[in-house]
């Protein structure tokens, strides 16, 4: 592919390997033209300046659970999608990374180690663009550890959001489900003009439900 890389304008790559940094280096010093990026690997180093100026999409699968080097130091304007499945990140470093991407208009979010601290939130609100989010755990949590709290902060402070999606969402009981699912009604119904998608467990027994939610 040496010399031919900017020609791509998709890849997809898949590698839990070493040599992982190598397919990074080739990305980033030849497919400048690419505008759809999926990685899934199992430790991202180096990944330092993306200097890919027609990037829409990029979908980020990281595996390793105690991976600190992972790194994004160049904004990417014309990014307007993004997924992101990252075992564990720090505080730190998820604020520096989602900040490098402000005009993002869909994102589909998985972070196993969950707590949507005031930091986390604030790097949220930056995206001014976000208008579709979808949030997939059974571990989001905020600085308390309540997971209610956890989900609800997030919600309540994106208004630009015109849908929002909460996938596998398993609580501790029957009565946190509804508890949950109260709150997002009350959020629903301040903002008809948001649309709340859920999945959640256990199953609520709610059944009046703001005509801007969906249980499925």
């Amino acid at each position: 592919m040496c010399g031919k890389g900017g020609n791509i304008s998709k890849f997809s790559f898949e590698c839990y390997s070493f040599a992982v940094h190598k397919i990074i280096g080739l990305i980033q010093n030849e497919m400048h033209n690419l505008s759809i990026l999926h990685l899934s690997v199992h430790q991202l180093q180096n990944f330092g300046e993306l200097l890919l100026p027609n990037l829409v999409e990029l979908i980020l699968y990281i595996s390793d659970e105690s991976d600190e080097r992972f790194r994004l130091k160049s904004v990417c304007p014309t990014l307007h999608k993004l997924g992101l499945d990252i075992t564990n990140i720090s505080e730190s470093q998820l604020f520096d990374f989602i900040c490098n991407f402000p005009n993002v208009k869909e994102m589909d979010f998985q972070w196993t180690q969950s707590i949507f601290s005031s930091r986390i939130i604030n790097g949220l609100r930056r995206m001014k663009s976000l208008r579709y989010l979808t949030m997939r755990s059974n571990g989001y949590r905020n600085v308390t550890e309540d997971m209610v709290e956890g989900v609800i902060s997030v919600v309540e402070c994106l208004k630009s959001v015109k849908r929002f999606y909460i996938r596998n969402t398993d609580f501790d009981d029957v009565e946190e489900t509804d508890y949950f699912l109260e709150k997002i009604n009350e959020i629903a119904i301040s903002t008809p003009e948001q649309l709340f998608e859920l999945q959640v467990y256990p199953t609520p027994t709610i059944r009046t439900i703001a005509p801007n939610v969906t249980l499925i």
